[in-house]
C-alpha cells in the first residue's frame, strides 16, 4: 500500500513535512539575528559583572558591595547574580569569545521564541514570517545596543512568556501556565527587570477581561 492511500500515513508524512519545515525556518532565523548581533565586546560594565561572578563563585553569597567605590562595603542585593556566575563561568572557560558567542546565541533563541509566539497570535504562517523578516531588518541598525548585558536574558525570557500565554491562548491546556513558573524563577534570579514577566500576564488578564465585557454588552467590534 502506498503512503498516499492511508489518510494516516498520508497525514503523518504532511506533518513531517511541515514540521522540517518550521525547523529550518526557525535555524535560519536564528543563524541571521546571531549573525546581526555578532561582534567584539564593548560594554566596560560586563567587566564589573564578572568580578562579582568570581567573587560569588570563590566566596559565596556577596551581602556587601565590595566593587563600587561609591557604595563600598554598604549592604547589597545582588539581582544579577545568576548571570555573574553564568558570565564569569563561560569567561573562565572560554574568554570573551565565549560571551560573545553567548550573546549571539541568546538574542537568537530570543527572536524565534518571539516569532514563534507571533505565529500563535496571528495563526498565519506568512504574517509570522514577516515578522521575522522585519525584526531583523530593524535590528540590524541598532545592533551594537545588542550587548553582553542582563538585559539579554530579560529579552529571552520576555519572548518565553509571551510565547507560552499565546500557545494557551490558542490551545486552552491550563498545564503550558506551568512553564511560566520556572522561567520567573530564572528571570528573578538573573535581572531587575523581573517584573515584566507577571506584568506582560496581568495584560492578557486584562484585555481578556475587557474584551469579555464588552462582548456581554454587545458593544460593537466584540460580538
Amino acid at each position: 500500500m502506498r503512503s498516499g492511500d492511508d489518510p494516516f500515513l498520508s497525514k503523518f508524512g504532511k506533518s513531517g513535512t511541515d514540521l522540517a519545515g518550521q525547523v529550518a525556518v526557525s535555524t535560519l532565523f536564528f543563524a541571521a539575528v546571531a549573525l546581526v548581533v555578532c561582534f567584539p565586546l564593548v560594554n566596560t560594565d560586563i567587566w564589573w559583572h564578572l568580578a562579582a561572578g568570581r567573587l560569588i563563585v570563590d566566596s559565596g553569597w556577596i551581602h556587601n558591595d565590595p566593587l563600587a567605590a561609591d557604595t563600598l562595603g554598604r549592604p547589597w542585593i545582588d539581582l544579577h547574580w545568576l548571570f555573574q556566575v553564568a558570565a564569569f563561568l563561560l569567561h573562565r572557560g572560554g574568554g570573551p569569545l565565549a560571551l560573545v558567542l553567548a550573546k549571539c546565541a541568546l538574542c537568537g533563541i530570543g527572536a524565534v521564541l518571539l516569532a514563534r509566539g507571533a505565529r500563535e497570535a496571528a495563526e498565519d504562517r506568512a504574517a509570522a514570517l514577516l515578522c521575522a523578516v522585519l525584526l531583523v531588518a530593524a535590528l540590524y541598525p541598532v545592533r551594537y545596543l545588542s550587548l553582553a548585558r542582563p538585559v539579554v536574558l530579560t529579552l529571552v525570557l520576555l519572548a518565553a512568556f509571551l510565547l507560552v500565554v499565546e500557545r494557551f491562548r490558542s490551545h486552552r491546556r491550563p498545564l503550558v501556565l506551568l512553564w511560566l513558573l520556572p522561567l520567573q524563577v530564572v528571570w528573578a534570579n538573573a535581572q531587575p527587570l523581573f517584573v515584566l514577566g507577571p506584568l506582560l500576564v496581568g495584560c492578557y488578564l486584562a484585555g481578556d477581561g475587557l474584551s469579555s465585557w464588552l462582548a456581554r454588552r454587545n458593544v460593537a467590534g466584540f460580538l
